[in-house]
């Protein structure tokens, strides 16, 4: 590589032609082979990693870029290209953040519960547990709680079908 944008011409005629490609099999996807449906998805999915380390280099270099414009500070940033592509860079805020591992029941003990509760907030996520199926059919079938406690029950979760997820060997 020489020269700084030399290479640009032909990511343009790659993302064209990605386009291209797009616009045909979209066509043309209800009558193709799953033979060629691997085969085409694979290579795209072997050009999408490729893509995204290169990628993630510019975006490191540009976040950095971006840090250095602003003066570290929080706030967004525009940095423009000559072919008139804005990339913004977005800098958060700083958030304070528990440490990992942080023994939070001696923390506690340390601090006192008053103080504790009153420096940091406790965040409880719940979900369904996996055999919650069965227990609530023995609930049922027992008769250790009243209809309305299992019709509560049933109120609160509700089946998501799962997103299926495609996974290419070979390189």
């Amino acid at each position: 590589m020489g020269k700084p944008h030399e290479d640009l011409p032909e990511l343009i005629d790659i993302a064209r032609w990605l386009e291209d490609l797009g616009r045909e099999r979209r066509q043309a996807m209800p009558q193709t082979d799953a033979l060629t449906k691997v085969s085409y998805g694979h290579k795209l999915w072997q050009l999408t990693r490729k893509a995204t380390v290169v990628l993630d280099l510019f975006k490191e270099a540009l976040r950095q870029e971006g840090l250095q414009l602003n003066h570290g500070e929080q706030g967004s940033v525009e940095i423009k290209a000559g072919d008139g592509v804005v990339c913004t860079v977005v800098i958060p805020k700083p958030g304070l953040t528990l440490k990992s591992g942080v023994d939070i029941p001696q923390l506690k003990e340390d601090l006192g519960v008053i103080l504790f509760e009153y420096l940091f907030e406790g965040t409880v996520t719940y979900k369904p547990r996996e055999n919650l199926k069965q227990k609530v059919a023995i609930m049922v079938g027992e008769e250790l709680h009243a209809s309305s406690t299992v019709q509560a029950v049933l109120e609160a979760v509700t089946v998501t079908a799962g997103t299926p997820k495609i996974y290419f060997k070979g390189d």
